[in-house]
């Protein structure tokens, strides 16, 4: 019975100590060791879409959450760990329509670390284009004309030419579980803790 109680005892202090030092980790109300991290304007944060976003399903305001796939390290130091959550809302969103493929944007608000600590941010999701807008792509000509014209040593010829009204666009999502880049349009600032080691 007595093994019995000291193995419990010993249990729950090897459990007091372990999250004591998981809760150290990235926990930032108190301590010599803090630093604060600044991450320019344009920096990339490799993240997963948690919720489906899609021109037929959503609307503007709807909130977004995406996950931290990696570290993002200073050093030794872990400055934004893994696992953390960045907060967003769908901020513009249009439906398909003749001529255009349905589109939205996402803006990136708030970064919020795994044991709780978190901060304002700005940024969208990384598009070739810069702008963090999805889908928007003007259609094709929906008709085609011909006009014919002639060339010289070749003779008469007949060129399609597309015309007419677009075609109908479709609508644009992208689904949970898709990993995005998320680019920084503010300097975003947090605090770690220093690794000693």
């Amino acid at each position: 019975m007595k093994i019995l109680k000291y193995m419990l005892i010993a249990f729950c202090a090897v459990l007091l100590i372990g999250n004591t030092a998981y809760s150290q980790v990235f926990s930032f109300e108190t301590g010599p060791d803090i630093n604060i991290a600044t991450f320019p304007r344009g920096t990339m944060i490799k993240a997963e879409i948690q919720e489906t976003v899609s021109t037929k399903e959503n609307q503007v305001g709807d909130p977004v959450r995406f996950i931290v796939v990696s570290d993002m390290t200073i050093g030794k130091a872990t400055c934004i760990p893994k696992e953390s959550f960045i907060y967003g809302k769908v901020v513009r969103l249009e439906h398909a329509r003749q001529g255009r493929d349905g589109f939205f944007q996402i803006l990136a608000d708030k970064i919020v670390f795994p044991d709780g600590w978190h901060t304002p941010m700005v940024g969208k999701i990384w598009t070739k284009d810069g702008t963090g807008v999805i889908g928007g792509e003007i259609t094709q000509m929906a008709e085609y004309r011909k006009i014919p014209h002639h060339i010289e040593r070749i003779g008469p010829v007949v060129q399609l030419v597309k015309t007419g009204e677009r075609e109908m666009g479709q609508e644009r999502a992208i689904t949970a579980g898709t990993e995005v880049i998320i680019v920084l349009d503010r300097v975003l600032q947090v605090k770690y803790l220093e690794d000693l080691e």
